[in-house]
């Protein structure tokens, strides 16, 4: 008995203690207001983070929403409030705490122009079956859309893929290559079968020839059939002992050859 008295003693003196001025208040803000202004000017690609102003200042700011008008020229982040200009053009950024109280921005998003595509040349030559990789530069360096796609004038020569332009079959066309910004720039394809300025050689050992190919840029690698007749690198035969073999040059797609037909005799 004496020690539930007791316990109640305590419990009666801990419950006095907390008085009510001990508890925390959180007052929520009376306003709020986007830190960076009223309106934000941008370039495409870049990024800012937005900050909300309260009053009063020490207004405990509870959590909020952000949300943009035209998420396709400038996004924000529905919890960070970080705002990415993707394509010119205007957008209303606004911030939502949990009372329902909001405030706003205008957010102006700016493109810089291209004004030219630069290619390496005009003429290009590959072999059917090989991948040609075009290397265009979009100027001036800060215009802000950098991408271009490609458009062949005659698919049944060359045609678009994820790799590059693919030779079909022997012909010509034009590839067109355009950017966001509808600037063009163009070139010519020729497409065509590997060829080899010999298709047949006679040699005595140890002499050496020296392969063309055409188009220059299409051999992979070369191949001996006999070795001990004649080897070839990067093109360069060298005869080795009397007897008959080919060499074949292997196209990048594998799917072309070009061969000449060798004979080494010591009677040469």
């Amino acid at each position: 008995m004496k020690r539930l008295l007791l316990f109640s003693i305590v419990g009666l003196t801990l419950f006095a203690s907390c008085k009510k001025d001990d508890v925390e208040v959180f007052d929520l803000p009376k306003s709020i207001s986007i830190a960076e202004g009223e309106t934000i000017n941008m370039l495409v690609g870049e990024t800012v983070d937005l900050h909300l102003n309260c009053v009063p200042e020490d207004a405990w700011s509870p959590t909020r929403e952000w949300t943009s008008s035209s998420p396709e020229i400038a996004s924000v982040g529905i919890i960070g409030g970080t705002v990415t200009a993707l394509n010119a053009g205007e957008a209303i950024i606004t911030a939502t705490i949990n009372d329902g109280t909001s405030a706003s921005c205008r957010v102006v998003v700016r493109a810089i122009p291209s004004t030219e595509i630069k290619i390496d040349k005009k003429d290009y030559e590959i072999v059917v079956g090989d991948v040609l990789k075009l290397n265009p530069k979009v100027l001036p360096d800060s215009a802000s859309f950098k991408s271009v796609r490609y458009t062949s004038t005659d698919e049944t020569v060359a045609i678009v893929g994820e790799d590059g332009i693919e030779g079909v079959a022997v012909g010509e066309c034009k590839i067109i290559i355009t950017n966001h910004d509808g600037i063009t720039a163009e070139c010519n394809l020729k497409v065509s079968h590997i060829r080899m300025n010999n298709g047949s050689l006679k040699i005595g050992p140890g002499q050496t020839f020296k392969f063309e190919i055409e188009p220059t840029i299409a051999v992979d690698r070369w191949i001996s059939t006999d070795e001990s007749v004649a080897t070839i690198v990067d093109g360069t035969l060298t005869a080795v002992n009397a007897g008959h073999c080919a060499i074949v040059a292997l196209a990048k797609s594998g799917k072309e050859i070009a061969y000449c037909n060798i004979e080494v005799t010591t009677g040469n």
